[in-house]
């Protein structure tokens, strides 16, 4: 068994923002978006095996393989299922090649798109929104929609009364 950390060894603000994988969990769900939309599913494996099919005959078979990877890392997201967990603390998605974790402290706006909920770390949309926002796909009801919404606005305004509270 590998050494735990002491908490002495953390500093004081890396604690207190630290992500807990005990933490309590207040919502969690799957999402597999290729199996949703078969078609795009097709189409998107065939321009990666395209990609790498020309790399591989027309250029370097490295160069091919990096194109590759790099096209399977920008539609990860899509091609395989990505876990969804609301903590107190913050969401987190979790897919094939990622884990991205929100903190609610760092979410100043909600927006509520018709498959999820947008998190966006800025007051007023921005062209960085799509790279710095973390996007919660929802593919049931409605009713689970609305509930996932009114959650996060729930934990995004108790951030934020505690914030002034400091």
């Amino acid at each position: 068994m590998g050494k735990k950390r002491r908490q002495k060894d953390v500093p004081k603000a890396l604690a207190a923002t630290a992500h807990d994988a005990n933490s309590q969990t207040l919502m969690e769900w799957t999402v597999h978006l290729a199996q949703r939309y078969p078609l795009k599913t097709a189409l998107t494996v065939c321009v990666i095996v395209v990609t790498l099919a020309f790399g591989w005959i027309w250029a370097n078979p490295l160069i091919a393989i990096a194109a590759g990877a790099f096209l399977l890392g920008l539609v990860g997201e899509f091609l395989f299922p990505v876990r969804y967990r609301i903590t107190v603390e913050g969401a987190e998605a979790v897919g094939f090649l990622f884990r991205r974790f929100v903190p609610w402290h760092q979410v100043h706006r909600l927006v509520l798109l018709a498959n999820g909920v947008r998190l966006c770390p800025f007051r007023f949309s921005s062209p960085l929104e799509p790279f710095r926002s973390l996007t919660l796909h929802w593919l049931g009801d409605e009713k689970g929609l609305q509930r996932l919404h009114r959650l996060c606005e729930g934990q995004v305004k108790k951030a934020q009364s505690q914030r002034c509270d400091l």
